[in-house]
């Protein structure tokens, strides 16, 4: 009864182990198997789907052979390795493999088999195990490379390493680089293994002493005639979890001709800072930390400053009268930001003695550690921007001279008027004269009979025609004052238009700039054109240099009725048309002047701001006006100008300029 019972417990047992397997096996990435000689195969449990995509019905059933899912080149390999098995009647055997599976993957296979064999030792089956070893392969493949890799730029950095194992009171060479090897003229066996006193002497035996008590990274330099020179020595520690020393790794850096360039360096400073003190440009140097470290010969005469009270300061904390707090600190806190070098234009400098105009160039120059030094060039070009202002000056002077004829036309038209009226009043105001007079003599007079006066009354009565002049002399009267009015226009205009300006900019009504510029010229297109106007309403004031835009105003403004004169000639029977447009375009003020003129031929169009180019006749144009034109708008007030054409029918000039204080102040470009 017991054994029964025993026999019936062994078979409950292995029925239950067969379902815990086959219960846990599709959870895992393996597969039970049992293999036959003709390379047939039954698999126990869903495993094998996991890893090769079939089911494990279809190996069983015969439908698909493990053979035909190994790759053909390792066949020959599993095949050889089963035999060497069997002649030898081992029971075990592990073969490595690479199988393609369902979907097209190529995996690893790790293949643990129990040779089976009969009593006569044929082998029967092979009972075993497959477990997919593909990401292990992979990690093996990339830490090879990884080795190889680390070898190869190991061997191939320039400086001389060493990596040593730290030995009671020495070192003990484990690795070597190839550049150290070769600067001893030994192999690497030569060296592997040896103490470092014996192959670099005593002193590297103390570096590890010292190196053992601090455990940090040590440096020196020292001249190491075996290695043939003068070397930065860098001993770094490598530390175990326990904080002890494991390693030393030591980098050589050959520095001899570093030291062999020291004197030359040093003399080619000296010869730099006397070429500095030398040259007639203003030279800042600002170090990584914003500290001033050069200031040569001219800064200190254009500052007033001497270099022993600059150099060693902030430049952020420098201050001198003028803009350069407002400006030069402001650009050189962008060229940092930016990276890019900045042109700043026309910086003032206040002296005891006038007023420095100074042009500036600031430049980073980046170190290793990309952080910008920054080296300020400066140029004093006060002298040529008084030449500028006396050329725009005499340019306006010019201008006036050419519409001399129409402004004094224009003036003498309302004088001729007033005097006129002057006339008429003097003639007529007689008669009135009269009359009061013996209106006076009558209140004088003592005697009683005043019917004398009566018939003197009547009498000069008759010269007088009382509605008229009561209808003449107030219509004469206004006539004349808004002929008087228009003198004092055109003359204010032209005491505006010649005024020289000052060198500061100022905020200005753009449209009276405008209109003071049709103002003077007015002789120059009544004759051929009508003025409209379209200005818009929401433009604020703009900072600018006034007189200089006027003289770019009144170039536009004659040139288009200069060009309507040439399309409808002298004596038109129709006049052409001038529009002047205002338009505000966030950030800009757009500026448009348009004529119904000829237009500009396509063969001269980009000639138009050249310089002397002109297409009026010799002694009737400079070529001067748009390019002084495209200097001012573009130079001065960082603006633009260009222009849209089509022959036979007209040309409009775009001028846009900066709105508000900060187009205007920056006057600046990012280069």
């Amino acid at each position: 009864m017991l054994s029964s019972y025993r026999t019936y417990l062994k078979k409950e047992i292995k029925v239950d182990i067969f379902d815990i397997l086959k219960n846990i096996l599709p959870s895992l990435d393996l597969a039970f198997y049992r293999g036959f000689p003709d390379w047939s195969v039954v698999f126990l449990g869903d495993g094998i789907r996991h890893i090769t995509g079939y089911d494990p019905e279809e190996f069983s059933g015969g439908k698909i052979n493990w053979k035909d899912l190994v790759l053909p080149e390792d066949r020959e390999k599993i095949s050889t390795i089963t035999r060497e098995a069997i002649k030898h009647k081992k029971r075990q055997c592990l073969r490595t493999y690479r199988i393609k599976t369902l979907d097209g993957q190529i995996r690893w296979i790790s293949d643990r088999g129990s040779l089976v064999y009969d009593s006569s030792g044929k082998l029967l089956w092979i009972d075993g195990i497959i477990l997919d070893i593909t990401k292990e392969k992979q990690l093996e493949s990339i830490l090879e490379k990884g080795k190889q890799e680390w070898q190869l730029t190991f061997d191939s950095i320039p400086n001389p390493i060493v990596i040593s194992e730290p030995v009671k009171s020495s070192c003990v060479y484990s690795r070597v680089n190839k550049a150290f090897t070769e600067r001893l003229g030994l192999h690497p066996r030569d060296v592997v293994n040896k103490h470092c006193k014996d192959v670099l002497g005593e002193a590297f035996t103390r570096d590890c002493l010292e190196l053992s008590e601090s455990k940090v990274i040590k440096e020196r330099v020292a001249e190491i005639s075996a290695l043939g020179g003068y070397y930065h020595i860098t001993n770094v520690p490598i530390l175990n979890p326990q904080g002890d020393i494991e390693k030393i790794i030591c980098i050589f850096n050959d520095i001899t001709k570093l030291k062999e360039s020291q004197d030359n360096l040093a003399s080619l400073a000296r010869e730099l800072s006397f070429v500095i003190d030398s040259v007639s440009v203003m030279v800042i140097g600002i170090n990584e930390e914003g500290i001033v470290y050069r200031w040569n010969r001219i800064a200190e005469g254009i500052f007033q400053t001497p270099a022993s009270d600059i150099v060693g300061r902030p430049f952020r904390e420098l201050s001198f009268p003028g803009d350069f707090v407002q400006r030069l600190i402001p650009a050189y806190d962008e060229c940092l930001e930016t990276k890019r070098p900045i042109q700043l234009d026309e910086v003032r400098l206040y002296t005891k003695e006038e007023t420095r105009v100074l042009n500036f160039l600031i430049k980073p120059l980046f170190t290793t550690q990309n952080r910008a030094c920054v080296f300020i060039t400066g140029f004093d070009v006060t002298d040529r921007k008084n030449l500028e202002m006396m050329l725009v000056h005499s340019q306006k002077l010019e201008a006036i001279g050419a519409l001399a004829a129409g402004i004094a036309h224009e003036i003498n038209t309302p004088c001729q008027c007033v005097l006129s009226n002057l006339n008429f009043l003097r003639e007529e105001l007689s008669n009135v004269l009269e009359f009061l007079k013996i209106c006076e003599n009558m209140q004088d007079s003592e005697n009683g009979d005043s019917l004398p006066f009566l018939r003197e009354i009547g009498k000069a009565m008759n010269n007088i025609d009382v509605s008229f002049l009561m209808e003449e002399i107030p219509q004469a009267l206004n006539q004349s004052l808004d002929c008087l009015n228009r003198v004092v226009r055109i003359v204010e205009s032209i005491r505006e238009f010649s005024h020289p300006g000052s060198q500061d900019k100022t905020f200005v009504d753009i449209h009276k700039l405008l209109e003071s510029a049709v103002t003077i010229s007015r002789n120059e297109w009544k004759y051929v054109a009508d003025i409209q106007f379209d200005f818009d309403p929401t433009i604020p004031p703009i900072l600018c240099y006034p007189n200089e835009l006027s003289q770019v105003f009144l170039n536009l403004i004659v040139n288009a009725a200069q060009a309507i004169r040439d399309a409808i000639g002298d004596h038109p029977e129709k006049k052409g048309t001038i529009i002047i447009r205002t338009k505000r375009k966030d950030p800009w003020c757009e500026i448009s002047v348009t004529d119904t003129g000829t237009g500009i031929p396509e063969e001269i169009r980009h000639k138009v701001f050249e310089p002397f180019f002109t297409t009026k006749p010799v002694g009737k144009g400079t070529g001067q006006g748009l390019a002084i034109a495209q200097a001012v708008i573009m130079k001065k007030h960082n603006g633009h100008i260009y222009f849209e054409t089509e022959e036979g029918k007209g040309t409009t000039f775009f001028v846009l300029l900066p709105l508000g204080e900060a187009g205007g102040t920056t006057n600046h470009s990012t280069i």
